[in-house]
């Protein structure tokens, strides 16, 4: 009786012990879903300083959400080259068992810091494997402008490579405190340095007046309004700022209405895109309004 008493209890502590370590194995493994669905969370709500640091503390960095978390986040900060290996990393892992959606999203980033990183080529082949998942998705008008688009980063991956040599230390006034002297020639034109424009801007009139060859390949870019336009590109052979020379800038020609100021009645020239600015690695505005890059 007595043996048969411990035998039972014996057993029952087995049994608490193994019930104890299915618990702790169910709760290690929802741990990181549940860190996986916060980080979602953080995504879905644009709140990338959060997310990034959250990031920071994940122990295991080389899984496919994991990657697919730092390559948006990388993106989201202009970090293109980081962002485009975490991406990359991201899709070979995930392969096409991986949510439709969020395989988009990350195709959309990686074109994105291709062109950024003046990858023309690999731009194009990222759009069209977009194509290729939404195409019987699409309006034949929504079609057709999607593939306008590949045809335009293809056109783009053919022309010269923009270089950029700085050959001292600049400090220029700025136009209007705000605005970076460009010059092109002998003429010089006031443009706006834009950190989220993935290529320079410039209104077809001043594209025009400076000679700009434009080729015909257009392009459909939005608005602050909504609105969608057609912008052409132009390979600009040499912009100089200070003793900084850009050579093959790529521009898109845009109608004067898109950078209109109606709040001060402005007409803007153009913008200087992320491509040129990454290229010149440091640049300071200072609060005198000069414009400074060692």
């Amino acid at each position: 009786m007595a043996a048969g008493g411990n035998g039972w209890k014996a057993g029952a502590v087995l049994r608490a012990v193994s019930a104890g370590l299915a618990v702790c194995l169910a709760l290690s493994a929802a741990a990181p879903q549940a860190r996986v669905e916060r980080l979602r969370r953080l995504f879905e709500q644009t709140r990338y300083f959060e997310l990034r640091k959250a990031l920071e503390s994940e122990p295991d960095k080389s899984g496919p959400d994991i990657l697919f978390f730092r390559g948006m986040t990388a993106n989201a900060f202009f970090r293109p080259r980081e962002s485009a290996g975490d991406l990359e990393a991201y899709l070979e892992r995930a392969g096409p068992a991986a949510p439709t959606t969020t395989r988009r999203e990350a195709l959309e980033a990686l074109a994105d810091d291709y062109v950024k990183m003046f990858r023309f080529g690999k731009a194009a082949e990222t759009k069209q494997r977009i194509l290729d998942m939404i195409r019987n998705e699409l309006q034949p008008k929504d079609l057709a402008a999607f593939e306008e688009t590949v045809a335009f980063w293809r056109r783009l991956a053919a022309l010269p490579r923009q270089t950029i040599t700085i050959s001292g230390d600049t400090e220029v006034p700025l136009a209007g405190r705000t605005d970076v002297p460009a010059v092109f020639g002998e003429r010089e034109v006031p443009l706006i340095p834009d950190t989220g424009s993935s290529l320079c801007l410039i209104i077809r009139r001043d594209a025009e007046r400076l000679g700009f060859p434009v080729l015909e390949t257009p392009l459909q870019i939005g608005t602050a309004t909504g609105e969608a336009v057609a912008a052409y590109p132009c390979l600009v052979p040499e912009m100089t700022i200070g003793r900084v020379t850009v050579q093959n800038a790529i521009f898109l020609v845009v109608p004067e209405r898109m950078l209109y100021d109606p709040q001060n009645r402005r007409q803007r020239s153009g913008t200087i895109g992320f491509p040129v600015l990454a290229a010149l690695r440091e640049l300071t505005l200072t609060r005198k309004g000069t414009l400074i890059i060692p």
